[in-house]
């Protein structure tokens, strides 16, 4: 019996974007987006077809795309992600980015390529690994001789699990360290104790109740409530990862903190007072995402 073959243009249903169908399709048939875009004409099995129209169907029922196909791009590197975790956001790229220039700037004296440098990079609320996992990434290649201490932390057992996962997908040379942890709670005392200087990567849960209840059916329905919302006007977990920083820069004032959290735009009155409450010597500037709107804080201590 001979089976019939179907054309992209035969394939393709109204019900989902373009943008959505080109990516299952190339999910399912394992060719390239660019290709099949330019291939309209390519023929396809009733096998591919049968996949195909099960993943749209799950795409109509709001599915995020990256939860179909398990896998997400992000600063250029490809990272498995699953409903334990939140999906990697585009805008979320401005913290590597800004780290990277941090520490192109702050950190590297002239004579960096024949001294080593030592720094202590700490992530909060890791999820798949993806902010830490693409710096480290990017560091390896850029700069070869930093000597690097690393923590990626989540209170999801979940979330280690498939940051692990990423980071030998990634093959990276430096060693990092996935803890379960609430914040810093997990974290050994001696990793604080011994470092010089900081980072703080943290990617808390910053949504309100009554902004969350306006997010589309893709959030709400899929991504995991408990790394999406925190109390008091979203601020929750910032404030108590604050405070323990402030303690634990009491006891340790020779130590140099560089913190950088992802918040809503609107907390940017109330995290300003917060901030200067609990770290009454921080430096603090907000910065905007590519839509303008105020998405990060970078705090230097």
């Amino acid at each position: 019996m001979k089976h019939s073959k179907k054309s992209i243009l035969t394939l393709r249903p109204s019900s989902v974007s373009p943008e959505d169908f080109f990516l299952l399709l190339s999910f399912v048939s394992k060719k390239s987006k660019e290709y099949l875009i330019a291939h309209p004409e390519h023929l396809f099995s009733e096998m591919i077809h049968r996949k195909l129209a099960a993943l749209v169907q799950r795409r109509k029922n709001h599915e995020p795309i990256a939860f179909i196909t398990g896998q997400k791009e992000f600063y250029g590197f490809n990272f498995s992600v699953n409903s334990t975790t939140l999906i990697p956001r585009p805008e979320t790229e401005l913290i590597v980015e800004s780290v990277l220039e941090n520490i192109s700037h702050q950190i590297i004296p002239s004579s960096y390529q024949t001294e080593k440098k030592f720094l202590t990079l700490i992530d909060i609320g890791t999820g798949s690994g993806n902010i830490l996992l693409a710096l480290l990434k990017t560091l390896e290649k850029k700069m070869p001789l930093l000597s690097l201490s690393c923590f990626g932390l989540d209170i999801s057992s979940g979330a280690i699990t498939l940051a692990r996962k990423n980071a030998r997908a990634l093959q990276l040379h430096t060693p990092v360290r996935f803890l379960q942890s609430d914040l810093l709670q997990s974290l050994p005392a001696q990793t604080i104790e011994q470092s010089t200087h900081l980072y703080i990567l943290a990617n808390l849960p910053y949504l309100s109740e009554k902004i969350y209840e306006k997010c589309p059916p893709d959030v709400k329905n899929y991504e995991p409530f408990s790394a999406l919302v925190s109390d008091t006007r979203g601020c929750a977990h910032i404030e108590r990862l604050l405070q323990k920083i402030a303690s634990f820069h009491s006891a340790s004032p020779h130590l140099s903190w560089d913190i950088w959290l992802e918040i809503s735009p609107e907390q940017k009155t109330f995290l300003t007072k917060k901030i200067r409450d609990i770290l009454p010597t921080a430096r603090f500037e907000f910065q905007k995402d590519l839509a303008k709107k105020y998405r990060f804080i970078h705090i230097a201590i």
